[in-house]
């Protein structure tokens, strides 16, 4: 959140002391707009509607996962035993 806000302090800081009397009006609120993308974004992380966590790339050969815990192993299959033998039924 800090950093978002030194960011958008920066923008607003060049707009109040290096931007030229007569810039376009287009060029201000072009400003204003990714000023205000950044602190929406932020109010999104900051409340968890978003994440900005990395994600992961997933090796062909990987099944697809979401979450990543199933990866590199094979499915289990509970009708067997650890050894391959089939598990009795009780």
């Amino acid at each position: 959140a800090r950093h978002k806000a030194w960011r958008v302090k920066g923008q607003m800081q060049y707009i109040a002391e290096k931007v030229k009397f007569g810039t376009s009006e287009k060029e201000l609120a072009s400003i204003f707009a990714n000023a205000a993308k950044e602190l929406l974004k932020a109010r999104k992380l900051l409340l968890r509607e978003i994440s900005d966590l990395p994600g992961f790339l997933v090796n062909e050969k990987d099944k697809v996962t979401t979450s990543g815990k199933d990866r590199g192993t094979k499915e289990k299959d509970d009708s067997k035993e650890e050894n391959g033998a089939p598990r009795a039924k009780l």
